[in-house]
């Protein structure tokens, strides 16, 4: 899916058109009025989901399994806590975007923290129980995440020399550190087995 939505940016270059924020709309308008109306419906409905998982997965963590860390059962506000959780969530989450910020920087760098659970998710079968394979591969991840937003990754990484060369190399090569922190402990599982 994100290989797919990658090729909007190379038909959109590959058509001449001007670059901008809204490359995805503007590529569908090209196409015509119905295949921007289609995207637009598609892109209402992704959103639409994914802040639907989002804010019932925080309000269900807050409301109901904080107190359970705590050892006590959720009373019967568990559910009135959740909703104040949405309800708050939403304005602290819309704050960024009222003070300006690029809605993609918030996405691409939230992709570049989780670039460690792809190879948790591809690789798991050649791993029998490995918890240090999870960490080496998701914390690098989140680390080169927080680094890239702080601006504390070195203009080396950079791949190409574009607006987001730096974050095409980091995720380059951070992906390449998490297979690896992945892998690491699978060979000394199988080392260590065979002595």
């Amino acid at each position: 899916c994100i290989f797919a939505f990658s090729l909007v940016g190379v038909h959109a270059r590959l058509e001449g058109l001007p670059a901008g924020d809204n490359m995805p709309g503007a590529v569908a308008l090209a196409f015509g009025t119905l295949p921007y109306l289609l995207m637009t419906v598609v892109m209402i409905m992704a959103a639409g989901s994914t802040l639907d998982s989002t804010f019932a997965s925080v309000a269900k963590s807050i409301g109901q399994e904080v107190p359970m860390l705590v050892g006590q059962k959720p009373g019967p506000r568990a559910m009135v806590i959740g909703m104040w959780t949405m309800i708050i969530f939403a304005l602290l989450g819309n704050i960024p975007m009222i003070a300006g910020t690029d809605i993609l920087k918030a996405t691409t760098i939230s992709g570049t923290m989780v670039m460690g659970l792809a190879p948790v998710f591809l690789l798991a079968p050649l791993v029998k129980y490995s918890p240090w394979s999870f960490h080496l591969a998701f914390w690098p991840g989140v680390l080169l995440g927080v680094l890239l937003a702080t601006g504390a990754i070195p203009k080396s990484w950079a791949i190409g020399d574009g607006k987001y060369a730096l974050l095409l190399g980091v995720n380059f090569y951070g992906l390449a550190i998490c297979i690896a922190g992945f892998l690491i402990p699978v060979a000394w599982q199988q080392l260590h087995g065979r002595r």
